[in-house]
């Protein structure tokens, strides 16, 4: 069963295919860092037009995608989202409770039909898509410049 969007259609960009097993498996420290006081990236995996594909996310960056759908998508708006806690952003538990919370919203957004675009924004496939249509687009502008015998 597939979600509806409420307020407002979104679509998806164009060419962008589905995306399917999306999920968020793992969190590291900002590499380099090395402190555990260090910003902390979830990792988030997906795949999409039949390749498997990594990003890695702050909590910044869950928390704005949330704050950009919720009142957009009405299954989205009652999701109980982790908050930020000053004093135990850095424990353990509080990184497990939020890999937790962040795999289970990536889950509920990727049942919304149609997918909001700010998902393929967030999850960097837009940048793809652009590169495909734009490889596409010059391919057929130098075919079509030689056929014309230039």
């Amino acid at each position: 069963m597939h979600a509806k969007a409420s307020k407002r259609q979104r679509p998806a960009p164009p060419s962008s295919g589905a995306i399917s097993e999306l999920g968020c498996g793992a969190y590291t420290n900002k590499p380099g860092s090395g402190s555990n006081q260090a910003p902390t990236l979830y990792h988030v995996g997906f795949i999409w037009r039949g390749q498997r594909w990594e990003v890695f996310r702050r909590y910044n960056d869950f928390k704005s995608l949330h704050e950009q759908l919720k009142s957009l998508y009405e299954p989205v708006g009652p999701f109980k989202f982790p908050r930020k806690s000053k004093l135990f952003t850095h424990s353990t538990s509080t990184k497990d409770q939020r890999l937790k919370a962040f795999d289970e919203y990536l889950r509920l957004l990727g049942r919304l039909d149609p997918p909001p675009l700010e998902l393929y924004e967030f999850l960097q496939v837009v940048h793809a898509c652009a590169f495909v249509i734009n490889a596409r687009t010059e391919s057929w502008y130098r075919r079509s410049w030689l056929a014309m015998g230039a």
